[in-house]
C-alpha cells in the first residue's frame, strides 16, 4: 500500500474543517514527539508553513487506529486525555468533553458512553470543586470501524460518504436522492477526523427578548481558516498550554459567548491578542457553527447558525477586548457573568459598524432591561474608554446626558425629602419615566421634542474634557439619525452610575 507522505494546507478542496484538521493533527504529533510517543506506524514527521510531511505512514486499518488512539486518548474514567490537553486539569477536560458531546459527538451513534453521568471533585483552594461528565468508552473519530472504512476506501480507490459527525451539516439533504450527500477522498476524510482538535469551543448563553434563555445557543465551535500552518500550530499549542495553566485548577471561570460573531471575536482574541504584545495581522479567520435545540427536534443538538468572518481587523478585535474586559465578571462557581448587551456589541463590531452602541434601545425596551441595571457601573467605565469611540462627540453627548440625569435625580431627591416619601420609590419611578421618555420615540420629531424638553428641564453641564458646547452636542444628536440619538440617550441612562442607582435601584446580584 502506498504511503501517505504529505498534506498541504492550500491543496484544492481544503475547506475550513480540513484546515482545522491538519492543524489539529500537526499539533498532536508535536506533543507526541515531545513525549517520544509517536505510534510505531509513523517513523517521523516535519511541517512548515504550507505542509505536513510524514515518513513511513501507510493507511492500513491498524496504522490508522494506532495513530487515532494515540491522539484521542481516553483515561480509565472515560475522560479526555488528549496529548494537546497535557496541562489541563480534569475539570477543564470534563467541560470540553461536554462541548464535544454538544457538537461533533451530539448523536448517540457517534459515541459509546456509559449510561449515566459521573460525579467527581477536585481540590480548589482547600475546597472541593464538584463537576460531572458523561464517561466515554469510545467515539467514532477513533474507533476501529472508522479506520477500517478508510483503509477499504484507499484499497478500492473510492471516495467516502461524509456524515454530520465529521462535517457538521454535511449530510444527505434528501433521503430519496442519495446524490445530495457529500463525498470526500480518503485523505481528506482522514483530515476531518482531527478537525475538533484544531477548533475552539465555547459554551453558549444567550437571552431572548422575553427574558428566557435561547435554547438554540448552547455550543459554539470556532473553526479556523489558517493561512500558514506552522504559525497557526504554534498559536494553537500556546492556547492549549495557556488555557490549561490558567484554568486547570478552576480558578479562572469558563468562557461563554452569546452568538456566532462574538465567538469569532473571542477566538481571535484568545489566539492572537494574548500571544503577541501587538496584534499586526490575524493569521486566520473563522467559520463559527452554533449548535442548540429547536422546537421540531428537541431530542438532539441541531446546527442552528453559521457565520464566516472575513478580514477581522486589529482594531475590531481590540475594541471587542475592551468591551469584554469591562462587561464580564466572575460569577458564582466556575462561570463568568456577562452583560446581555455584549453580544450585540460584538455583532456591531464584526459587521463593521463603528457605532458599537447601536441596538441598546431594544435591550432597554424588552425584558432584558431588568438585567441591564446591574451593569450600570461597568457600562459607565466602557463609555469613558476613548479608544472604543470613532466619534468622540458621541461620547461627549453621553457625558452631557449623564449630567442631565444626575441633575434630575438631584431634584427628585429634594422632592422626596420635602414630601417625606421613600427615596427608593421616587428614584425607581423617575428612572422608569426617563426610560419611557426615550423608548417611546418613534419618529425623528418625537425624539427631538423629548430630548430638548429633557435637557431644558435638567440644565446639564458639558463634560470637562469636551471641546464642544452644549448646543453643538445637542445639534449633532438632533441632526444625526434619530435612532442613533435614541440609542445614545438610552446608553446614557443604562451607563449612569450615581449614589441614586447604587443605593436605590440595584436589586442585588444578577
Amino acid at each position: 500500500m502506498q504511503e501517505w507522505k504529505e498534506f498541504r494546507l492550500n491543496d484544492p478542496g481544503m475547506g475550513p474543517y480540513h484546515r482545522a484538521g491538519l492543524a489539529g493533527l500537526t499539533a498532536s504529533l508535536v506533543m507526541l514527539g515531545k513525549w517520544n510517543a509517536l505510534p510505531a506506524a509513523l517513523d517521523s514527521f516535519e511541517y512548515d508553513e504550507q505542509k505536513l510531511s510524514m515518513s513511513g505512514f501507510q493507511p492500513t486499518a491498524e496504522s490508522l487506529h494506532s495513530l487515532l488512539q494515540a491522539v484521542y486518548r481516553l483515561n480509565d474514567d472515560g475522560l479526555f486525555d488528549f496529548p494537546v490537553l497535557e496541562s489541563w486539569g480534569p475539570f477543564q477536560k470534563a467541560e470540553l468533553q461536554k462541548l464535544y458531546l454538544g457538537s461533533f459527538l451530539q448523536h448517540p451513534s457517534a459515541r459509546k458512553a456509559e449510561g449515566k453521568q459521573k460525579e467527581k471533585n477536585s481540590p480548589l483552594d482547600e475546597k472541593k470543586l464538584e463537576y460531572s461528565y458523561l464517561p466515554l468508552r469510545d467515539f467514532i473519530h477513533r474507533d476501529q470501524a472508522t479506520c477500517q472504512r478508510i483503509a477499504e476506501a484507499v484499497a478500492k480507490q473510492k471516495s467516502m460518504d461524509i456524515a454530520g459527525w465529521a462535517l457538521p451539516g454535511g449530510i444527505v439533504k434528501h433521503n430519496a436522492v442519495q446524490e445530495t450527500g457529500l463525498k470526500e477522498s480518503p485523505e481528506k476524510f482522514f483530515l476531518l477526523l482531527f478537525a475538533p482538535l484544531g477548533c475552539l469551543f465555547f459554551q453558549g448563553h444567550a437571552g431572548l427578548s422575553n427574558g428566557e434563555r435561547d435554547k438554540r445557543t448552547q455550543t459554539l465551535v470556532a473553526v479556523p481558516r489558517p493561512r500558514q500552518l506552522r504559525s497557526f500550530v504554534d498559536l494553537l499549542l500556546r492556547f492549549y498550554e495557556r488555557t490549561g495553566s490558567e484554568r486547570a485548577s478552576g480558578k479562572v471561570p469558563l468562557i461563554r459567548v452569546q452568538g456566532v460573531k462574538e465567538a469569532a471575536l473571542q477566538a481571535a482574541m484568545l489566539l492572537h491578542l494574548q500571544n503577541t504584545p501587538k496584534l499586526r495581522r490575524l493569521s486566520c479567520d473563522f467559520t463559527v457553527v452554533r449548535f442548540g435545540t429547536v422546537s421540531w427536534s428537541a431530542q438532539q443538538k441541531t446546527r442552528t447558525a453559521l457565520f464566516s468572518s472575513t478580514c477581522l481587523s486589529e482594531e475590531t478585535v481590540q475594541k471587542y477586548q475592551i468591551a469584554h474586559d469591562k462587561l464580564h465578571r466572575a460569577g458564582k462557581g466556575t462561570h463568568f457573568v456577562y452583560c446581555p448587551f455584549l453580544g450585540q456589541i460584538a455583532d456591531n463590531l464584526v459587521l463593521g459598524n463603528d457605532e458599537w452602541y447601536r441596538g441598546i434601545s431594544t435591550y432597554m425596551t424588552d425584558e432584558r432591561r431588568k438585567s441591564m441595571i446591574y451593569w450600570q457601573r461597568r457600562l459607565g467605565e466602557l463609555v469613558q474608554e476613548k479608544m472604543i469611540w470613532k466619534e468622540q462627540s458621541r461620547r461627549e453627548f453621553v457625558g452631557l446626558m449623564h449630567s442631565a440625569i444626575r441633575n434630575r435625580f438631584g431634584k427628585v431627591s429634594n422632592e422626596a425629602k420635602h414630601a417625606g416619601g421613600d427615596l427608593s420609590t421616587f428614584f425607581k419611578r423617575e428612572y422608569e419615566r426617563m426610560r419611557q421618555l426615550f423608548v417611546n420615540c418613534r419618529t425623528q420629531e418625537k425624539f427631538r421634542e423629548n430630548l430638548m424638553d429633557f435637557v431644558t428641564r435638567t440644565r446639564p453641564s458639558v463634560p470637562a474634557d469636551s471641546t464642544r458646547s452644549e448646543n453643538e452636542l445637542l445639534l449633532l444628536a438632533c441632526e444625526a439619525d434619530w435612532r442613533e440619538g435614541k440609542d445614545l440617550s438610552l446608553l446614557a441612562l443604562a451607563s449612569y452610575r450615581g449614589k441614586e442607582t447604587e443605593k436605590y435601584l440595584d436589586q442585588g446580584e444578577e
